[in-house]
C-alpha cells in the first residue's frame, strides 16, 4: 500500500465519521458549538416536555387522593370492627 492510498483512505474514514456523528447529533438533538462542544438542543422538545410534566402531576396528585382513600378506608373498616367487638364484649357480659 502506498502512501497516497494510506491518506486517501484516512480522508474517506474521515468522512465517514464526520457524517455518522453529524447524523448520530441531529437524531438526539444535539447541537455543537464553533469548538466543537456539544449543546443539547431543547428547543424542539419543550412543548412535549410541559405536557409530560403536567400529566405527571396529574397522575401525582391521583395517586395521593387513592393512598387517602385506601388509608381512610382501613381506618373506617378496623374502627367499625373495634365497635362490633365491644358491642358483642358487652351482650355477652349481660
Amino acid at each position: 500500500m502506498s502512501l497516497w492510498t494510506m491518506i486517501f483512505l484516512l480522508a474517506i474514514g474521515g468522512m465517514i465519521f464526520a457524517a455518522w456523528r453529524h447524523h448520530h447529533d441531529a437524531r438526539h438533538g444535539i447541537v455543537r458549538d464553533s469548538m466543537g462542544e456539544p449543546i443539547i438542543d431543547r428547543s424542539g422538545n419543550s412543548a412535549r416536555e410541559e405536557e409530560m410534566a403536567r400529566e405527571l402531576a396529574e397522575l401525582r396528585d391521583r395517586v395521593k387522593v387513592l393512598e387517602r382513600i385506601a388509608t381512610e378506608d382501613r381506618e373506617s373498616l378496623s374502627l367499625a370492627r373495634e365497635i362490633e367487638q365491644l358491642r358483642d364484649e358487652r351482650s355477652k357480659s349481660q
